[in-house]
């Protein structure tokens, strides 16, 4: 009871798949004639909790919103991935394999400043949302069959037909372009140049700090996949209506 107007309170949190937890112990809290319908909301246990009540929680050590950029864009992520699986009716990410999970779960805003934590940061980033594209699945959709063209220009190309935002997956070939250009050591590789990999990557960010870069561009990404929460496939009855209001030949 609360103030004595018959509340209470649970303390909560938001993991990495967007999932509401709480502790166990701390259900006791709710009204024992509430306990079967909170019940009815209960699922399979999925994602990883957030690091920094794990910290607070656990180990009495004062915690930030550090990794929130790390959180927001893989919540982001996650719904996209949902949407565009729900349109299409097959996903065009494939599940991580045990190394890449691996490489996922330690996906975290750098603790130090410096080019390597930056580089180990972005490797476990390009693991994550570029490795696991379904270059198979995507070469479906897109009807292309040339085998020189990636899984990212795959995707640009398909939802570029749909007249979908592509800027998620512009922005994931500097992702990938910078991981394979042997990350942040400024120098010249067989490659290309990993500074002017950097430079596209980092775009508009002024800051030097190797954190507040990650957290760029984390927040890039972000923005981007937001863009493909909502969206919706064109049907063939629509995209004969574009083509025709672009003064296109149509077969109507």
């Amino acid at each position: 009871m609360i103030d004595g107007r018959g509340l209470w309170q649970l303390d909560i949190d938001i993991n990495s798949e967007g999932l509401v937890e709480a502790y166990l112990g701390d259900l006791s809290s709710l009204p024992r004639e509430e306990l079967q319908y909170w019940e009815s909301f209960n699922i399979t246990p999925s994602g990883n909790p957030n690091p920094n009540r794990v910290l607070r929680d656990y180990f009495n050590i004062p915690s930030d919103f550090s990794d929130a950029p790390v959180f927001g864009l893989m919540l982001s992520f996650k719904k996209a991935s949902e949407n565009v699986k729900e349109q299409l009716g097959v996903s065009i990410w494939k599940e991580p394999d045990s190394h890449t999970l691996k490489k996922i779960n330690t996906l975290a805003v750098p603790t130090v400043d410096s080019t390597e934590a930056f580089n180990n940061a972005m490797l476990a980033l390009t693991k994550a949302l570029a490795d696991t594209l379904d270059e198979k699945q995507l070469r479906k959709l897109s009807g292309i069959v040339d085998n020189k063209i990636g899984s990212i220009q795959l995707a640009i190309s398909f939802f570029q037909s749909q007249g979908a935002n592509t800027s998620p997956f512009e922005y994931l070939k500097y992702v990938q372009d910078f991981r394979s250009g042997g990350g942040a050591a400024h120098r010249p590789n067989g490659k290309g140049d990993a500074s002017k990999r950097l430079r596209r990557l980092l775009g508009d960010c002024t800051s030097t700090d190797w954190k507040e870069r990650f957290v760029y561009v984390c927040n890039r990404l972000t923005d981007g996949f937001n863009s493909l929460v909502a969206w919706q496939i064109q049907d063939a009855d629509s995209q004969g209506e574009k083509e025709t209001s672009d003064g296109k030949t149509s077969d109507r």
